[in-house]
């Protein structure tokens, strides 16, 4: 079992030879999730791999693995991805809405997110956070102490007091700081172990309110925003109106408003410009300009979308860009020496 961490720069590290539309080689750190850090790809260890790191959006990691050959494939990427490996995500702070198994789910932080081997997934974050990100394969789960709890063998999210993740907090700190010696692997499986447990405590204590929730939405309406909303990560550059979308779902205009705000607690206006930021994210880190990147992700203007992104991200598309653009000539200069 080995623990690889998330790094710029990493012996090993394999770069990804993607260009854009001006030439330059995209590294893999240019796409979703890859903002902050890149993959150390490592062949020892015969059992998989655990890893954990901490990253600032919620947007997809593509590993060498399942990365797309060309460019065009990354939107359907995009939308819904699965793993083969399990996945628990930890965010302190903001909200997001994920989408899982024909459901969605709208989440409070703090919180966690177990999604089981395989099962494909949308995680849309409506600020732009710190989270955690564990994964470890079924085989690095059958090496944990005999007595650890399973894992959820379906899609879960434990939304958590304050108090409560101050509970688990110290386990994700003590996992994102294991030395590098030779007993490291033993103290991962260790720290796992205990962290699951700990989940479990905490799943246990949410149960009883889980099943209390008097007016939750239906199966068919939440199967039905869940339709509605992958139609609108699948098609966030096009322009279209309520009663427009209403109407493709042959639902009125005043359905739509009512349910898509009771399960996802997001407006479908709302819903709409989140995904067309974390996709506009994703075009500048391609080396788009500010101006390809509006029209590609359904922006009324250039200005329109400045503001927009402003407001969102902290900072001005345009610098955004350029500090990608830095960040990814430094990459690129960096594995071609290697």
């Amino acid at each position: 079992m080995v623990l690889t961490l998330y790094t710029i720069c990493g012996h090993n590290t394999m770069p990804v030879q993607l260009k854009n539309r001006r030439n330059r080689l995209i590294p893999l750190t240019a796409f979703p999730g890859c903002a902050i850090m890149n993959e150390v790809i490592s062949n020892g260890g015969e059992h998989g791999l655990i890893s954990i790191d901490q990253t600032l959006t919620a947007d997809y990691r593509y590993t060498l693995s399942d990365f797309p050959n060309n460019l065009g494939e990354l939107d359907r990427l995009y939308v819904e991805h699965r793993h083969s490996y399990y996945q628990i995500m930890i965010l302190e702070s903001g909200t997001a809405t994920i989408l899982c198994e024909n459901s969605i789910v709208k989440a409070a932080a703090p919180f966690v997110v177990f999604y089981p081997v395989n099962v494909p997934h949308f995680h849309l974050n409506h600020q732009s956070q710190p989270y955690y990100r564990i994964h470890f394969s079924p085989e690095d789960l059958e090496l944990l102490a005999a007595d650890t709890p399973p894992f959820p063998a379906e899609f879960a999210v434990l939304e958590l007091t304050g108090a409560e993740y101050e509970q688990l907090k110290p386990y994700v700190e003590l996992l994102m700081n294991v030395p590098d010696t030779d007993h490291r692997q033993s103290q991962l499986r260790m720290l796992l172990s205990a962290g699951l447990f700990e989940l479990a405590h905490l799943q246990s204590i949410h149960a009883p309110d889980e099943q209390a929730d008097r007016n939750p939405p239906s199966t068919g309406t939440k199967e039905l925003v869940y339709r509605i909303c992958v139609y609108l990560n699948e098609n966030y550059p096009q322009q279209f109106t309520l009663d427009e979308l209403a109407d493709r779902f042959f639902i009125s205009r005043a359905k739509l408003v009512r349910i898509f705000h009771k399960v996802t607690g997001l407006t479908v206006g709302e819903y709409l410009k989140n995904a067309r930021l974390t996709n506009a994210r994703r075009c500048l880190r391609m080396g788009h300009t500010v101006q390809e990147t509006a029209e590609l992700c359904g922006f009324s203007s250039p200005s329109h979308f400045a503001h927009c992104f402003s407001a969102a991200v902290g900072c001005p598309p345009h610098k955004y860009a350029m500090i990608a653009d830095t960040r990814n000539a430094l990459l690129n200069k960096r594995y071609h020496k290697e």
